[in-house]
């Protein structure tokens, strides 16, 4: 986490931004592991071997991708994260539910913890479906973590290069803490200037340049203007 100093310290602020939003993330996903350095490696990891073993794998032909991942480094780097994470989590799953029994024959009632991993049961528990706890908190990774702290990254850097918004962003979030000295959402959603000043970051320097899903032609057709597009094509849109 970043830290004031008086010295002058040079960092990878988009390591530490993955770090940060790792740890703020699974705060809320689940906080008993918001600290424990080995998860929050496996949150910033996963996600860079996810999407890069998948890249490596599309130019593998389909007929050897399921014998050729079993020997890709990131792939098999990927099997190691999910255990690691099965393990973590796991031990928290069994740990809530130690508590639970120890309550009920108690005669105490169980407060159930506000969080990712207990959403996850919950909806287990109402509809019926099968969910994997642990795979569900990787996909809370998966989408959560790089996402953001590149949007951070970003927005600090647009930031540092027109230095003339720092004060009147201060100066904001000033005036919104001094009403109430504590943050709420209603809070957030009073930082006009701040909300204005992510966006515009965002749409100068997006996370992504293309648009998702990404349309596969299933065959060929002509669109209007008599555009061909042949079977397979991928159309993507800029965001």
């Amino acid at each position: 986490m970043l830290m004031f100093r008086a010295e002058w310290k040079e960092i990878h602020l988009d390591q530490d931004a993955a770090q940060m939003i790792a740890r703020l993330s699974t705060a809320i996903f689940m906080p008993a592991l918001a600290r424990n350095e080995e998860w929050l490696k496996i949150a910033v990891d996963y996600t860079i071997h996810f999407f890069t073993g998948a890249y490596v794998l599309r130019m593998i032909p389909p007929p050897l991708r399921p014998i050729v991942h079993w020997f890709l480094p990131f792939t098999r780097q990927l099997r190691k994260d999910v255990a690691a994470a099965q393990l973590l989590i796991m031990a928290e799953v069994k740990r809530r539910t130690n508590e639970e029994s120890e309550a009920l024959k108690a005669g105490i009632p169980y407060e159930k913890p506000i969080d990712a991993l207990q959403w996850v049961e919950t909806t287990v528990e109402s509809t019926g479906l099968p969910c994997d706890p642990v795979y569900g908190q990787l996909n809370y990774t998966l989408g959560a973590v790089h996402t953001t702290s590149v949007t951070l990254t970003n927005t600090i850097y647009d930031l540092l290069a027109r230095p003339k918004y720092i004060d009147l962003l201060l100066e904001e979030i000033k005036d919104e803490s001094e009403e109430g000295h504590r943050w709420t959402k209603g809070s957030l959603s009073k930082l006009k200037l701040m909300d204005s000043f992510m966006k515009e970051s965002t749409r100068l320097t997006p996370v992504t340049m293309c648009k998702y899903p990404i349309d596969f032609s299933l065959k060929s057709s002509n669109p209007p203007k008599s555009i061909l597009q042949p079977r397979g094509r991928r159309n993507i849109q800029p965001l």
